[in-house]
């Protein structure tokens, strides 16, 4: 019998082992399947790095025509900076046609002694006699004898009688128009005397009332009318107690005035700092002469 029993413990002994073996089996098989998976994987990520190296050369190529030099970041991506419009060779002019330009420098304001200089000086002198035609119409100020100012020397003017001085904005339009607009230095200007802080701001339409004005446009099939006030900073009134202000004769105007005068302005223009204000308040009368309230 005991023969018997060590024959049965070998048989288990080689059954053992022969499972033990088919585990070793089946785990180097999960290893196979786990280094296929890793190896799928590796081939997933090598064709996202392919698919990012195709857009960047993509971008590469549309980016050609500009001299910009894009930079890789981690993640494969190429990116590139800012381009100016002249760089690209794209330069946009306004309404170009008819314009007669030669440089795009013609398009930034100049001041009066610089465009005098120009090649367009006959252009710039009718501007500037239409700007003070201008003045005339809306009766915006009234030639006065320095003598009557009470001060004498300009230099030494009393707060209640102060003396500004101007300064041009010269600009050729896109369609060839020459505007010339003669504007008061606000800045000199005494605070507390000639302006506070609630004359120096003008109320404007709130951005919700905006975009709800908008819906209701579209929703009720209304057709919007765009205003535009000419020379509107020229249609304003001063307060009733507000303290004289005087202008020096501007550049080009000398020969229209006397030698010895100032100008006293009697409705306001533009560079005041309560310019905006007295517009806003001559439109709500406008406004309510035509019947509308204020919301």
């Amino acid at each position: 019998m005991e023969p018997d029993n060590d024959k049965d413990d070998d048989d288990g002994d080689a059954d053992g082992e022969s499972a033990d073996e088919e585990d070793d089996d089946n785990e180097s098989a999960d290893e196979e399947d786990n280094d296929n998976e890793s190896v799928d994987d590796n081939s997933i990520i090598d064709d996202s790095a392919d698919d990012d190296n195709e857009s960047a050369e993509d971008n590469t190529i549309i980016d050609d025509r500009s001299t910009r030099r894009g930079t890789k970041t981690r993640s494969g991506r190429v990116t590139y900076r800012p381009a100016r419009l002249i760089e690209e060779g794209v330069i946009c002019v306004g309404a170009g046609i008819g314009g007669g330009y030669t440089s795009t420098t013609e398009l930034k304001p100049m001041k009066f002694k610089e465009a005098m200089k120009s090649r367009d000086r006959g252009e710039w002198k009718k501007a500037v006699e239409e700007e003070h035609n201008n003045m005339k119409k809306y009766n915006v100020w009234t030639p006065v004898p320095i003598k009557d100012v009470p001060s004498v020397p300009i230099k030494d003017v009393p707060s209640d009688a102060k003396i500004l001085t101007s300064t041009w904005a010269m600009k050729k339009k896109a369609n060839g128009t020459f505007r010339a607009r003669c504007n008061a230095r606000g800045y000199e200007e005494v605070d507390g005397v000639h302006y506070d802080g609630t004359s120096i701001a003008a109320p404007v339409i709130n951005e919700l009332s905006a975009r709800i004005l908008i819906v209701m446009m579209l929703m009720a099939n209304w057709v919007g009318h765009v205003l535009d006030v000419k020379r509107a900073f020229l249609r304003g009134e001063f307060e009733p107690n507000q303290p004289p202000i005087y202008i020096k004769v501007p550049e080009g105007f000398e020969e229209f005035y006397p030698i010895g005068c100032v100008l006293l302005l009697l409705d306001t223009i533009y560079g005041l700092k309560e310019a905006a204000m007295a517009f806003w308040r001559e439109i709500l009368k406008a406004f309510k002469h035509m019947g509308y309230k204020r919301s």
